[in-house]
């Protein structure tokens, strides 16, 4: 009776993980790679007003001008400076830079956006393997 119950397992298994790729698919759009940019620029404490403008004027401009999610952040903690959090997809974050940068010559559009490190080795085995 053992062996039937870890045939079921492993079919159940399998069609979860085609469920899943397939959701991935729908959420790309078909396209080999997501087309999803988080973009974080360090805004001077001085120019942090104007670019949220009055009753946050222009950060509304700049999400309804692009689509694009946008946030002025406290953290990560600069003494100086804030940083300005942009979300979506690289033409939506391109149309806000771009806004961006008109208003503020002075204001210097890099990405200080970086991803987390990626998982040591060991836990990640170890989780794989718990799963197993």
């Amino acid at each position: 009776g053992s062996d039937v119950n870890s045939v079921d397992f492993v079919d159940s298994g399998s069609a979860m993980r085609k469920t899943v790729a397939r959701q991935n698919a729908k959420l790309e759009g078909g396209s080999s790679k997501p087309d999803f940019v988080i973009w974080e620029i360090e805004v001077p404490k001085e120019l942090v007003g104007r670019l949220i403008g009055k009753q946050g004027r222009f950060m509304s401009y700049l999400r309804q001008a692009s689509g694009a999610k946008i946030y002025v952040s406290t953290l990560p903690y600069f003494r100086d400076s804030q940083v300005c959090h942009i979300e979506g997809t690289s033409h939506q974050v391109e149309k806000v830079l771009s806004l961006i940068g008109k208003k503020f010559k002075e204001l210097c559009l890099t990405n200080i956006y970086t991803l987390p490190p990626p998982m040591p080795l060991p836990l990640h085995s170890l989780l794989v393997s718990a799963w197993v």
